[in-house]
């Protein structure tokens, strides 16, 4: 666990991600359904549509509220707030997905708020 609090120092974030990593878990569910599985307790297979949908979370949040309030100062916080799930929407189906995108993205749209 000492490694993946470096890797998320942030209590609450390292808590969000437990969860979704006990979320990926199905391997225990499926063996009490009678399922034929392996019994060595190391398992390294994670269900692809579990996964997915996990990734998917995790990058609606490419965007934060903090992000926005540094580009856009002067605007009002629940208007920010209130368009944010629309922006990381858009920006995972625009691929808007690397710091390098993220920022440029920011950089023009910080003008128009």
């Amino acid at each position: 666990m000492a490694v993946f609090k470096k890797l998320v120092p942030d209590a609450a974030a390292f808590e969000e991600a437990k969860t979704q990593i006990k979320n990926l878990a199905w391997w225990d569910d499926a063996k009490g359904k009678g399922a034929d599985l392996p019994s060595s307790p190391e398992v390294y297979h994670v269900h692809p549509v579990a996964f997915a949908h996990q990734i998917s979370i995790v990058n609606n949040k490419l965007i934060t509220l903090e992000m926005l309030e540094l580009v856009a100062p002067a605007t009002n916080i629940d208007y920010l707030t209130s368009i944010l799930e629309d922006i990381n929407r858009y920006a995972t189906l625009y691929e808007v997905d690397t710091k390098l995108r993220i920022c440029h993205f920011l950089a023009q749209v910080g003008e128009w708020f």
